[in-house]
């Protein structure tokens, strides 16, 4: 009775290990356009800054020395399926100088799919370049879900024009039944939905035989 136990028990591993591949999967496949809504919102707050330039004072947009501030910047919509999405910071601002240069501080971010599953992620920093297309986020980016999904990733860089983020820091992720991945890095192509992951370590949970 040995081997058939041996082998119900591998095949539930393997189970598992499927069921936590293809939940990974979904929650950095979120996150990817959750940062590209980021990208757009910070696009829209640069043509308010833009032709609200010459004004001191206006709705939330200041001039602060030689930066132009927009308090609280909000940004949200719906999808094509369904999907809901608000993009928020506690402020946008860009010197006077230079407005293709964007620092938002205390960013937000929060998806809800079309099966009422919803994803968040918040980081203390970013800054974007608009002339490149760059977004970096200099520091921890934490993320959740409703199912119990919670994370991190560390030093973000995404090059919108070519489609490609690279996660330099480190990267961890638990799951609701106490399973989680670690890595050193990642690189997500974001045209083909690839990640590969440097020293990836998985944290496996108990299964009954």
């Amino acid at each position: 009775m040995a081997q058939p136990l041996t082998q119900a028990s591998s095949d539930a591993r393997a189970y598992h290990a499927l069921v936590r591949h293809n939940r990974l999967v979904g929650v950095l496949r979120i996150l990817v356009p959750l940062l590209g809504l980021l990208v757009l919102a910070v696009l829209a707050v640069q043509i308010v800054l833009g032709n609200l330039a010459r004004e001191f004072s206006m709705a939330g947009l200041s001039v602060q020395r030689d930066q132009l501030v927009l308090d609280a910047p909000r940004y949200a919509g719906v999808l094509s399926n369904g999907a809901t999405y608000e993009v928020g910071a506690a402020a946008a601002q860009a010197s006077i100088a230079n407005l293709d240069l964007v620092q938002l501080s205390d960013i937000a971010l929060r998806f809800t799919g079309p099966d009422g599953t919803v994803v968040t992620a918040r980081a203390p920093q970013a800054q974007l370049d608009l002339d490149t297309q760059h977004l970096v986020i200099a520091g921890m980016l934490d993320i959740a879900d409703t199912l119990g999904t919670t994370g991190s990733l560390t030093d973000i860089a995404i090059n919108w024009p070519d489609q490609t983020m690279t996660v330099t820091g480190p990267l961890a992720l638990s799951f609701a039944d106490g399973t989680g991945m670690t890595a050193q890095g990642a690189d997500y192509d974001i045209a083909q939905g690839r990640w590969s992951f440097s020293a990836p370590r998985l944290r496996l949970d108990q299964v009954n035989p």
